[in-house]
């Protein structure tokens, strides 16, 4: 075993029985202080502010169902001091639905009552703002009146997110995931002593004329990202999980803010810079990253400036592979160069890809070839022929299916999967959406699953790679049409997830940036681009959950009682902190069982597996695993012939991505194989 290995089976086998911790139910980012999902009740999921509605009426929602006030009830909770906004900063969040877009219309509201009675209402088409298309928040008490007013432009029938900020005194109001101009107010919001109420405006009048759904209080205000993460996921709640940004400080020659450059990870460890646009004019050199140091390359013979062009890394060949790109006259270039020992080589070949700029190259480790797939011409027209390179020549590779012409999009290649990813770009006239995975042999246009359904969106000049920690291929920023983005997904194969910053500083919404694995530190690389003109030269890190995943091979042996079965329970997976259930079933009654794990599937003590257990006299049965741990197993149940295995992960990162092997054993009486063993189980331990 390796010292890893070493150290988690000792803490495993210590630790075997302990009881894990659970997780928490879903629940939205820091600062969420109430949320009442409106599925079948009228529960504050996250605080205490339960809302007390006689008899509350659903309809469909934007996620589940939805409180359907219907321009005749509404919802309220008890005072609380919560409804006061006394914070610096907060945030309501709502979606909504209207059926009608000519009568006033109260979201939410805390009112002591009509005339000067201290209150603040957030209602849309409030008088005397314009008669439609506007939202309000209406503030007032004996002293003054103020109404902080924005744009809604809502249509009925439809569900729109809305999404109030304040901070300091800078209010925004985001629907459907794009920010108003911000409105500037510092006063007060008065202390009103009633209760919360929900689909009115408090004054007996202004119901809501639809449905209200996912309404959220934060004690902070959200930010664009996020906001728009939540209207991306359709929900409060939404489907996010974690990243972590690290800005570097790197040492050295560092190049200058610059953007559409291409970098990629070297055979050894660190990274391969090349071309890009700096303010200054074309990048000339090229740049060697290793650890956080940049040194300037002065080779021989060097490829001319350009922009739109696209390194990637040949493991395979031990070299780095460039081509294409436009120069600084805009002339697309069709020469392929690779680096190799510090020098840069031109590659001369019989049949080359036609001259391009905003092509997307990757890796394909397992045919070994580096592929390259679309970009655009001279004329700006975009392209969808699809090439390999084997280390020494192109070849045009041609199948009944191909993804539409693009440019500027992203690719990335799937090592779990073994599948080329191509997401977004533009084809001249608009920006694109779709994915595509190569499989070896055929393109496909995959649908993304989830609940609810999200994407990245219609994007370009977004940068794409493989992450081996979360087993899954990572999207960063590019632009959409409304502007430079910042956000972060990862797509596990059939859905999208999105990524928000607990805390800390994150990088700058960009385009023409680039996002690298590089394994030597076993990390992602975010380095430069811009939005605009602004270029930047910032080197950070991300870091992405470990998701833990689990998956059946070999095949159960057939026993006295069926074949004797292995399986996670439900969606169980092994989480560290948290109980890995698994059951046994097929046992024969009355019989003893025992749970083997290993570190290994392919050789026990230099045996190889799956290892033929005839010399056992366990006949027709296979060994899928080292057995480096053993224990007991809970008594089976003799009406159901199961038998429950909790395995308990300890809270320990060195767990992380570690893969185990499990595999149960049972005894047999009375005939001549003295046990039977189940399939085995491949769990790969995460913190998601």
């Amino acid at each position: 075993m390796q010292p890893q290995y070493y150290v988690a089976a000792s803490i495993l086998g210590a630790l075997i029985a302990v009881p894990a911790s659970g997780q928490g139910a879903c629940a939205p980012n820091s600062g969420a202080v109430h949320y009442w999902r409106a599925n079948g009740d009228t529960l504050d999921s996250i605080g205490s502010g339960h809302l007390t509605a006689g008899s509350a009426i659903y309809a469909p929602g934007v996620q589940g169902q939805a409180f359907d006030i219907q321009g005749t009830n509404s919802l309220s909770a008890p005072d609380s001091p919560d409804w006061d906004l006394s914070w610096p900063n907060f945030t309501i969040e709502a979606w909504v639905q209207l059926t009608s877009t000519t009568a006033p219309a109260g979201i939410i509201s805390h009112n002591n009552g009509g005339g000067p009675n201290s209150k603040w209402i957030l209602i849309r088409n409030y008088f005397p703002n314009p008669p439609s298309g506007s939202i309000t928040f209406h503030i007032n008490d004996p002293r003054f009146a103020t109404d902080i007013t924005f744009p809604f432009p809502a249509s009925t029938g439809t569900w729109h997110h809305i999404c109030l900020t304040r901070e300091g005194s800078t209010w925004i109001f985001h629907l459907d995931g794009q920010a108003s101009q911000p409105q500037i107010y510092s006063g007060p919001i008065p202390d009103s002593s009633s209760p919360l109420c929900i689909g009115q405006s408090g004054e007996q009048s202004s119901y809501f004329p639809g449905a209200i759904d996912e309404i959220a209080l934060y004690s902070r205000s959200l930010s664009l990202s996020e906001v728009q993460a939540h209207y991306a996921a359709r929900a409060a709640c939404a489907p996010a999980q974690p990243v972590s940004y690290s800005l570097l400080s790197p040492t050295g020659s560092i190049p200058a803010p610059i953007s559409e450059l291409a970098l990629s990870p070297l055979p050894s460890g660190g990274a391969l810079l090349f071309g890009g646009q700096t303010q200054a004019g074309p990048n000339l050199q090229t740049f060697m990253l290793a650890g956080t140091t940049w040194t300037p390359q002065f080779p021989p013979f060097t490829p001319t400036p350009r922009t739109g062009h696209t390194l990637l890394l040949d493991p395979t060949r031990q070299h780095n592979l460039l081509f294409g790109g436009k120069n600084p006259l805009g002339t697309p270039l069709a020469d392929t160069w690779t680096w190799a020992n510090n020098q840069w080589n031109i590659v001369s070949t019989s049949t080359t890809p036609p001259a391009r700029s905003g092509h997307r190259m990757a890796f394909d480790q397992s045919a070994n070839l580096g592929l390259l797939f679309g970009g655009e011409d001279a004329n700006g027209t975009a392209r969808n022929d699809f090439w390999s390179w084997n280390g020494t020549t192109w070849t045009q590779v041609t199948t009944n299916t191909l993804p539409p012409s693009r440019a500027h999009h992203a690719m990335a290649y799937d090592a779990l999967r073994n599948r080329t990813i191509v997401y977004g770009g533009r084809n001249g006239t608009s920006r694109l959406s779709d994915i595509w995975e190569w499989d070896g042999f055929t393109w496909i246009n995959p649908t993304p699953q989830g609940v609810p359904i999200s994407s990245p969106g219609a994007r370009d000049g977004h940068s794409m790679a493989f992450d081996p920690r979360a087993e899954r291929v990572v999207l960063h920023g590019g632009e959409t049409a409304s502007g430079c983005q910042q956000d972060i997904w990862s797509w596990n194969g059939s859905e999208w997830t999105i990524h928000l910053a607990q805390s800390g500083s994150v990088p700058s919404a960009r385009t023409g940036s680039q996002l690298i694995h590089e394994s030597g530190a076993n990390r992602l690389l975010l380095f430069a681009g811009g939005c605009g003109t602004n270029y930047t030269n910032d080197l950070w890190t991300l870091s992405l959950p470990t998701f833990a995943r689990t998956s059946s091979y070999g095949s159960p042996c057939v026993g006295s009682n069926g074949p004797l079965a292995l399986q996670a329970v439900g969606t169980s997976v092994p989480v560290i902190g948290q109980t890995f259930q698994m059951q046994m079933s097929g046992i024969p009654i009355f019989s003893p069982c025992v749970g083997y794990i290993g570190f290994s599937n392919t050789q026990f003590s230099g045996v190889p597996l799956p290892l033929p257990l005839d010399f056992v006299r366990m006949f027709g049965c296979f060994a899928y695993q080292s057995a480096d741990l053993n224990f007991p197993l809970p008594s089976p149940n003799n009406i159901t012939n199961t038998t429950p295995w909790n395995l308990a992960i300890p809270l320990d990162p060195v767990f992380l991505s570690l893969h185990i092997y499990l595999q149960g054993l049972a005894l047999e009486f009375g005939g001549t194989r003295l046990a039977t063993v189940t399939n085995g189980i491949d769990a790969r331990i995460g913190d998601r």
